[in-house]
């Protein structure tokens, strides 16, 4: 029992012996099959191998044949296509050049028998480079390795194919585009002092800042808008809008310079937008949408590049009536003398003089806790949107205040429907939508005197 107990222990460990040799031969296989996973035998060296070792001064001239454009020397450095452009970044184009001084190699493929196995035979992505002493170095990638992440890549004249990193092979794709200087303008909202809006060549919003002396409306806000409305910017929505603007201006890709046709772009049509800020003035023209872009020049230049939709959806989609303060005559009593009421056949006058104290209603004299809260009413009127003119009937109240300085500004309110009063001040053209109650009370606060 004995020797049979140990006749089947070393049964099993020649089994599992036999099995461990056969686990081995399937894994050498395996390795085998994943080490020469290319057509070509491939023997791994470091990665630090210098396929090319130049000094950036040595060279005078690159060729890209993929991309069409050349890099030359000059007296400054280098420059793009032979010309002194202005958008062209000289840290862009030395960096590329200082890349193309040494080329590194992840390995070297010892043994090939066709160089078409690699697609280096008919490839198009050259870059040839040319040092001072004119000898040239021909660059060639070939296709990507079956390993991903790699490619072929031999110096023409060479017997010998080394594989590239990724970074390498980028060099071969780079564009004109590429090399150009993004960076367009930058808008700063604490400096600025005007805005102007259009559409199709027509004005859709502008504002300045807001000067008191030229004003009887509170400096509660320090812009004023001029069209379409005459009115004080206060409200949540300019206070959202008018940040909004803390903006780099940068290009995505240039399209075309010098361009002699910019309808083709959709200019004619398109918004544009002035800002002036300190003694900088900033005009930006947008054309056509394309994708999550838009078509973008800017004054002083004729180029045509692609920016981000920041600002152009921010111009495009901006309601003026939002932005304005929506009391129709938010005067300060400050700057006011007198306020001269008609309506329903009557006529009332408050005459003001706040630096005296002095106050009378009608010509019957009152404190200033008496006409404070009437005068509260008469400006307290607010609009709730747009009138149409063609609906506006016969008018109902008038409202003239003068200031200090002689100024006048009159206030017209007019029948509309039901529930709303049309409003219309001399200083703006369009009229406005205001509760008839909120009128009402005007007159009736006014009937006690």
């Amino acid at each position: 029992m004995k020797k049979l107990f140990q006749n089947k222990s070393v049964r099993s460990i020649m089994i599992a012996l036999l099995s461990l040799g056969i686990l081995g031969i399937i894994y050498a296989v395996v390795i085998n099959l994943n080490t020469n996973t290319d057509t070509a035998k491939k023997t791994p060296v470091d990665n630090s191998i210098i396929i090319t070792d130049h000094a950036t001064s040595d060279i005078v001239k690159i060729e890209n044949t993929a991309s069409d454009f050349f890099i030359s020397k000059t007296d400054e450095g280098f420059s793009l296509n032979g010309t002194a452009d202005e958008n062209v970044s000289p840290v862009a184009v030395y960096s590329y050049v200082s890349s193309l001084s040494r080329l590194y190699a992840v390995r070297e493929i010892k043994k090939f028998d066709d160089i078409k196995e690699f697609g280096l035979d008919d490839s198009n992505k050259k870059i040839i480079i040319t040092l001072k002493d004119n000898k040239k170095i021909t660059c060639i990638l070939g296709d990507m390795t079956p390993a991903k992440g790699e490619y072929y890549f031999m110096i023409e004249g060479e017997d010998k194919i080394y594989t590239v990193e990724e970074t390498t092979a980028t060099l071969f794709s780079k564009t004109t585009n590429e090399f150009m200087d993004k960076f367009i303008a930058t808008l700063d909202p604490t400096k600025i002092t005007t805005m102007e809006i259009k559409k199709g060549g027509k004005t859709v919003l502008s504002f300045t800042t807001n000067e008191a002396s030229n004003s009887f409306e509170d400096t509660l806000s320090g812009f004023k808008m001029t069209y379409p409305y005459d009115s004080i910017l206060y409200s949540s929505a300019f206070d959202t809008f008018l940040p909004s603007f803390a903006v780099s201006v940068q290009a995505i890709e240039y399209i075309e310079k010098n361009v002699s046709d910019t309808e083709k772009y959709g200019f004619g049509s398109g918004y544009e937008l002035t800002i002036t800020q300190g003694d900088e003035k900033i005009r930006l023209l947008y054309g056509d949408k394309v994708e999550n872009a838009v078509y973008t020049m800017i004054e002083g230049k004729n180029d045509v590049f692609t920016t981000d939709l920041t600002l152009y959806n921010l111009i495009s989609t901006v309601k003026p009536f939002d932005l304005i303060s929506k009391y129709v005559s938010l005067y300060n009593i400050e700057n006011i003398s007198l306020v001269e009421i008609q309506g329903q056949g009557k006529s009332h006058k408050l005459q003001i003089d706040r630096k005296k104290d002095k106050y009378s209603i009608n010509g019957k004299s009152v404190d200033w806790d008496t006409i404070r809260p009437i005068y509260q009413v008469i400006i307290g009127v607010t609009a709730a949107g747009e009138a149409v003119t063609e609906k506006m009937g016969e008018t109902v109240l008038t409202v003239t205040f003068t200031g200090k300085e002689g100024k006048k500004e009159t206030v017209t309110y007019k029948e509309y429907d039901d529930r709303n009063y049309s409003v219309i001040k001399s200083s703006n053209a369009i009229p406005f939508t205001v509760l008839r109650k909120n009128v009402d009370a005007i007159l009736s606060e006014l009937s006690k005197y």
